[in-house]
């Protein structure tokens, strides 16, 4: 009975162990491996969403670039089931407002709030040719 006993604890804390080492990986912000969508912003100006992780009922990240495809890709953010983002773009000047929405899952959304707020030069983001 003691061994069996033993033998039980030794099971449960190597199934606690494994599922705390595959729970806490860490996320790559950068993956690509899960393309959501592009979406034109502007003329031959995008944005692509992947999603990061997914949580199940914890929600989902996801992250987004700004992209021109030839020339540029920049990682913007990182953003979870509850933000969302207004792009404005005025002449060479990109401005990005990402926005928290309160209410819950499948309720009505209100109250935005703004967290971040990005600007980029489209000049500065083709002369560096970056691809993130």
């Amino acid at each position: 009975m003691k061994l069996t006993l033993n033998l039980f604890y030794c099971v449960v804390i190597i199934y606690l162990g494994l599922t705390s080492l595959i729970s806490c990986r860490s996320n790559n912000q950068y993956s690509k491996k899960h393309h959501l969508y592009t979406d034109l912003i502007a003329d031959r100006l995008y944005i692509e969403g992947y999603q990061i992780e997914s949580y199940g009922v914890g929600g989902d990240v996801y992250s987004i670039y700004l992209t021109d495809s030839l020339s540029f890709r920049k990682f913007i953010s990182l953003y979870y089931d509850n933000e969302s983002f207004n792009y404005n773009i005025d002449k060479d000047e990109v401005v990005i407002i990402k926005k928290e929405e309160s209410g819950g899952v499948n309720m009505p959304k209100f109250k935005k709030k703004i967290i971040e707020e990005y600007k980029f030069s489209l000049k500065k983001l083709k002369e560096k040719k970056e691809f993130e």
